[in-house]
């Protein structure tokens, strides 16, 4: 038995046809190349935004220690010839690209670029990332030894420091406080007077600081350092050194007696 199709059918047939004809086509159609200069490149502390303008022109621009250029060039083959401009400042430069990788050199500086994104960039992140962390933990391992080391002569301890001068006209003193609690809390405490006689008569005047906060010994340059965190937000920093059992802050002596808390 054979089936008879109306003119219609055959026409939505061949409707159907085409459009998967033309859909295939579409889908082996390759996607239009990136065009190799736009985008941002970042390298040696320069970050470089480039955009096509048409004709082998390009503009964007360039941010380098927080100071933002404009750019302008023009490209031949694998070859930038362009320049960047602030207020009445214009530098010409050169740009080679090679891949991901865009060289620029102004004047006598020469900056290695990356274009964000790619698998080289991707790299070199990961690669400062890991750096951060090792540098990282090695800080906190050279904190916890530090501590170690320094934490029976600290904890709990009040050091104090005294000093008076005067002559024949007057004098002075100070006290400096600092207190460490065993539970790492910490309080700072720095007071001053003076009095003078002169012709003119008799005067005084004071001054005074303090702050809690909360303490720890860490490593500055290798070397270990009391460090006092403020509820103010000052970081107060103290060189430690220890001299016939004696704590010493950046070199002053100061006495040790057990502290109230």
């Amino acid at each position: 038995m054979s089936v008879h199709q109306s003119p219609a059918s055959e026409r939505r047939l061949l409707d159907v046809a085409l459009s998967a004809l033309l859909f295939a086509a579409l889908l082996a159609t390759p996607a239009s190349a990136q065009d190799p200069w736009e985008g941002t490149f970042r390298g040696d502390g320069l970050v470089l935004t480039l955009r096509a303008t048409g004709d082998g022109q390009y503009r964007g621009n360039a941010v380098e220690d927080g100071t933002r250029y404009s750019v302008t060039g023009r490209v031949t083959g694998a070859r930038m010839e362009g320049r960047y401009s602030l207020l009445l400042l214009r530098q010409s430069f050169v740009g080679e690209l090679s891949g991901n990788r865009l060289r620029i050199v102004a004047e006598d500086e020469t900056y290695e670029l990356l274009r964000d994104g790619s698998p080289e960039a991707d790299a070199v992140a990961a690669r400062v990332q890991a750096e951060v962390a090792e540098r990282a933990d090695l800080e906190r391992r050279a904190n916890a030894g530090v501590a170690a080391r320094w934490s029976p002569a600290l904890t709990g301890q009040r050091l104090i420091r005294l000093t008076r001068s005067g002559d024949g006209t007057g004098g002075g003193q100070t006290r400096s406080t600092v207190t460490l609690c065993r539970d790492g809390r910490a309080g700072y405490q720095y007071q001053s007077s003076m009095a003078f006689n002169t012709s003119g008569g008799f005067g005084n005047a004071s001054d005074r600081d303090e702050g809690e906060g909360r303490w720890e010994v860490v490593t500055l340059n290798s070397r270990p350092v009391l460090r006092m965190r403020l509820q103010d937000g000052r970081v107060l920093d103290w060189l430690l050194s220890m001299e016939n059992e004696r704590v010493h802050l950046d070199g002053r002596q100061y006495l040790r007696e057990a502290a109230p808390c």
